[in-house]
């Protein structure tokens, strides 16, 4: 009695590695979500001075509100585009503004720590865009070990705008922890 092959069946490989994008898929949704939407982030109090990163936060009229509610005497504006002007200071707020070297959380993080340093500054509000924040405190606490108070400007309305938002901090949170791990 000859015997007859069965063909081998591969279905369970198929959903095994279908089960594995699933898992690794949620994985990658949960973190976005943890580090760059939903980050760890401060209530205002009183510091010496409010920085404003560039890029969303100083799109934002949010750190002028801080500004104006006094919660620091000092408001600090990056300005990474050449075109950008630094405003004047008034009666109760002293403007300082920098042109970050790189034009990049790094040289702005880079310059805080040094201005923070110059005016023995001991506490600060940083604002960021909301998907900055957790690189933001990540990068300034290289450059300085004073207290970091993480208050986020609102985020973009637009899907598109946040899901393009996203997909870039994943590459700059890799190259922050992987290649540029010093101030």
């Amino acid at each position: 009695m000859a015997q007859t092959t069965r063909p081998t069946r591969r279905p369970r490989a198929g959903l095994l590695a279908l089960a594995v994008a699933a898992v690794l898929a949620a994985v990658v949704v949960a973190i976005s979500y943890w580090r760059f939407w939903a980050p760890a982030t401060d209530a205002p109090q009183s510091a010496d001075a409010i920085v404003i990163l560039g890029g969303e936060a100083e799109e934002s009229t949010f750190p002028s509100t801080l500004a104006a509610q006094g919660w620091a005497p000092n408001l600090v504006m990056s300005l990474p585009n050449p075109a950008q002007v630094c405003p004047p200071s008034t009666g109760s707020l002293n403007v300082i503004c920098f042109k970050p070297d790189p034009k990049s959380t790094r040289g702005e993080a880079r310059a805080i720590g040094a201005l923070a340093r110059q005016h023995g500054w001991k506490r600060l509000i940083i604002v960021s865009g909301r998907a900055q924040t957790s690189r933001a405190r990540l990068r300034v606490a290289r450059c300085w070990n004073g207290e970091l108070l993480m208050v986020p400007a609102p985020a973009p309305s637009s899907v598109g705008k946040r899901l393009f938002t996203v997909a870039y901090e994943w590459g700059a949170t890799a190259k922050a922890l992987l290649w540029q791990r010093s101030c």
